[in-house]
């Protein structure tokens, strides 16, 4: 159960976290990041960045926290990255040979109240796109 006052780190793991918040009023997200894209030749996105946002949480008791995962490599079948919503797949990637890298999964907070079935949308730090499938060469000019 988080406490008044307690700074709480939440990282990637691979599953949905709860935190009791029967006994808080407030949280404030010094910095929620989201999860970048995966990669491939290109470069996946950057996933987008929450700081210092305040939130009253007074009428809920459960805060539900999504960490969205990096979107995997083309290279390793280019699979979206778990979070409440998980990043999309590259469709490429199944046809032999490198595709694309998945997009990231979303990192999102919800509060719920647990006696009504309240639920109530917190924040998203968006999660980025996969990179391309592209592959360059270079001939030489003679």
């Amino acid at each position: 159960m988080a406490q008044r006052g307690e700074t709480v780190t939440y990282t990637f793991s691979g599953d949905k976290e709860t935190e009791d918040i029967s006994n808080i009023d407030e949280i404030t997200i010094d910095r929620m990041d989201g999860a970048d894209g995966g990669d491939d030749n290109g470069t996946g996105g950057s996933g987008g960045l929450i700081e210092g946002a305040t939130v009253d949480v007074s009428n809920y008791d459960v805060l539900e926290i999504w960490v969205g995962e990096k979107g995997g490599s083309g290279y390793t079948a280019g699979e979206g990255g778990f979070g409440r919503f998980d990043g999309g797949d590259d469709f490429n990637s199944d046809v032999g040979g490198p595709g694309g890298g998945g997009g990231g999964g979303s990192t999102e907070l919800v509060a719920k109240d647990t006696s009504t079935g309240e639920t109530v949308f917190i924040a998203a730090a968006d999660a980025g796109g996969g990179g391309d499938d592209i592959i360059q060469s270079v001939a030489p000019v003679r």
